[in-house]
């Protein structure tokens, strides 16, 4: 038995704390994962093939400009903080402020694509983009900053109350019966703008920085672009193909589609958990030899493969689940 223990001690602290990582990371998707799926299904019930098929290529179209506005920012900001020690507040003024400045260019592009090429209202569209691209980007930069001060778990925290309000919004609006695209996205819009409210009067200030603006500088644009590039050409060419579908009209292909890709997305949570809970070990300056990263590869790489063959087996057998999971009106997406 102390064996065991002992196996079980090692594994939890394998890849400096991985698995503590992975767990919060882990909470976090479960939880994300169950909002998503009853988002889903209300959803299915209340919209129609060619309107889900229109709100998932808005969405496929605010992705890669998300990828500019803030997942690149938030990732260039730790490699800022734990390889090159850039002060704190500094990194808060540059990042913040580029978030918010990309921002303004980015929604004005989503906007202008969406209104010629996606079958929804101007009001819908614009709800959509300022909840994605200004109030869940603040969000998505703060909680980058509140892992660099205070670590992973704490991020995971911050990014919790995101999902707990998507849960509660699509929830209410559902029991109320006006669970529509404008009323999800406006409530959205609200619930983030108040939590990002808190987290720069409040949660910032805890872990220690001071809140303010600055001109962002030449090297905060480039770090940024070296992620935030890559990460949008990603996301271009993993959903491009549902804004192409409304592009030219096949509405309700692209609803039965977006569907079907949604579960099918779900199955990769776990690998994308670990994934990121790994991420920012590669950013420290501590490499012991050539071969430091990737002894660190070789771990991870060994550990996703477990993790995935453990998944294919789970999503094999939960197949019959589809049945609960798409209407009568998405019945083909199965």
């Amino acid at each position: 038995m102390s064996g065991l223990r002992g196996f079980g001690a090692r594994l939890w602290g394998a890849f400096d704390g991985l698995a503590a990582d992975t767990l919060w990371g882990g909470l976090h998707d479960v939880a994300a994962l169950l909002a998503a799926m009853t988002s889903f299904v209300l959803l299915n019930q209340t919209l129609s093939q060619a309107g889900y098929g229109a709100l998932f290529g808005l969405y496929a179209l605010v992705g890669p400009l998300g990828s500019l506005t803030f997942a690149g920012p938030g990732l260039a900001l730790l490699q800022r903080r734990f390889r090159h020690g850039q002060d704190k507040d500094e990194i808060l003024r540059s990042f913040l402020s580029m978030t918010l400045l990309i921002g303004l260019v980015t929604s004005a592009v989503a906007v202008g694509l969406a209104l010629a090429f996606i079958d929804l209202s101007a009001l819908e569209i614009g709800l959509v983009v300022a909840s994605e691209l200004f109030a869940n980007a603040t969000i998505a930069v703060c909680s980058r900053l509140v892992h660099a001060a205070d670590g992973y778990p704490a991020m995971m925290r911050v990014r919790l109350v995101v999902v707990a309000l998507r849960l509660v919004a699509v929830s209410a609006l559902y029991a109320l019966d006006v669970l529509t695209i404008g009323n999800l996205a406006g409530s959205y819009l609200v619930l983030y703008t108040v939590y990002v409210a808190w987290l720069l009067v409040r949660r910032l200030p805890a872990a220690g920085y001071r809140v303010a603006l600055a001109r962002p500088t030449m090297s905060t644009a480039r770090s940024s672009a070296v992620f935030a590039v890559p990460l949008a050409a990603s996301s271009l060419q993993l959903d491009g193909d549902k804004f192409a579908l409304n592009a030219f009209d096949y509405g309700a292909e692209a609803g039965l589609y977006g569907a079907a890709y949604r579960i099918v997305h779900f199955g990769g949570m776990p690998l994308r958990v670990i994934g990121n809970a790994a991420f920012h070990r590669f950013l420290p300056d501590d490499a012991v030899g050539s071969s430091h990263h990737l002894r660190k590869s070789a771990k991870l790489t060994a550990l996703l493969f477990l993790v995935a063959t453990g998944t294919s087996a789970a999503l094999y057998l939960a197949l019959p689940v589809l049945e609960l999971l798409f209407s009568e009106e998405f019945a083909e997406a199965r």
